[in-house]
């Protein structure tokens, strides 16, 4: 069964490649469950004073979800600055820098994701991989240059 019937982006939030991206992974192959809330569900993202919005609605009901930044803060800079490395390291053909930076790019995204299951639980219980999905949207969000905090 599909989880995520529909996906949409809240007012102000622009839809790049990325996100695009990360949206249509999360209505393809999405792990998540709300309490008291039947799938499938509709999911709109939005982004509000440090926080980003999560809005999961069933068929009779809604629930919103904030996920504070700072939270992830140091986590997120860190994912970020490790993903411009990973460019740099594929732009210059350097392979062994490439699986040394994807390990750690890999690590951090891991870490995020247990971050997300932990701070959304009870009320939403994620899998591990649409936690992972759940993080790449929110680095999708952060505007070229700069994160969301700044």
């Amino acid at each position: 069964m599909q989880v995520i019937r529909t996906l949409a982006l809240a007012d102000g939030v622009a839809l790049t490649p990325e996100l695009k991206a990360v949206l249509e992974d999360l209505h393809r192959d999405a792990d998540i469950a709300v309490t008291g809330i039947a799938a499938p569900y509709a999911l709109e993202v939005g982004y509000v004073e440090g926080e980003v919005l999560l809005s999961l609605a069933g068929s009779e009901s809604h629930e919103t979800f904030a996920v504070p930044l700072r939270a992830l803060r140091g986590v997120l800079r860190d994912y970020l600055r490790i993903s411009e490395s990973f460019h740099a390291a594929i732009s210059s053909g350097d392979l062994q820098r490439f699986e040394a930076i994807d390990l750690g790019k890999k690590a951090l995204h891991d870490e995020a994701a247990e971050m997300l299951v932990d701070m959304l639980a009870p009320q939403l219980r994620l899998g591990h991989g649409t936690a992972r999905k759940l993080f790449t949207l929110i680095c999708a969000l952060q505007p070229s240059g700069k994160t969301l905090l700044e």
